[in-house]
């Protein structure tokens, strides 16, 4: 969906349920390449994929705790209510990353940090930065976004804590990759 001034905010429910991504202005380049794909002539028929095939392809989330570690349930320490969805969703995403086999633990990360950025940030969007407990959640997700090596997320996270354009509100608007 588009989101701008004339459309409501997403309800909480619907973040809980959802990953929120949100995409940049496309380069100059990217909108020629784009255009240029318009005129395709490729008539393929694509099949569906069997319910079977899509099962067997999805990767069960029990080992996720022992790579997240301490942070397994970072959705709960800090201190803001989430959905029961969400840390069942964030350690399905994890398990279901792309891996690669000699890179798993940056894998994690990177999943991770993601899910962060689709899911928890969202939700942290309009925090009174005046409150105490506010601060404090803030202060657990960078935590966190440090721990993961994410420098974009990291440094986008601080910039919005920092500098909230005058409303004293923490107003998230996602990373810019």
């Amino acid at each position: 969906m588009n989101e701008d001034e004339s459309t409501q905010t997403l309800s909480d429910k619907v973040l809980d349920r959802a990953n929120l991504i949100r995409f940049g202005k496309p380069s100059e380049k990217n909108i020629a390449k784009a255009s240029n794909s318009f005129g395709r002539t490729d008539t393929k028929a694509h099949r569906a994929m069997a319910y079977s095939t899509f099962k067997n392809w999805i990767v069960k989330d029990e080992d996720t705790s022992k790579s997240l570690g301490e942070d397994e349930n970072f959705v709960n320490d800090i201190g803001k209510p989430f959905g029961f969805r969400v840390n069942d969703a964030i350690r399905s995403y994890i398990a279901n990353y792309p891996k690669d086999p000699g890179n798993e633990n940056q894998e994690v990360r990177l999943a991770f940090a993601d899910q962060i950025e689709q899911k928890i940030m969202p939700k942290l969007r309009g925090l009174d930065l005046s409150l105490l407990t506010s601060q404090e959640c803030l202060h657990r997700v960078a935590e966190i976004i440090d721990k993961l090596g994410d420098d974009q997320l990291s440094e986008t996270f601080i910039n919005v804590k920092n500098d909230n354009g005058g409303t004293g509100m923490f107003m998230w608007q996602g990373v810019s990759r």
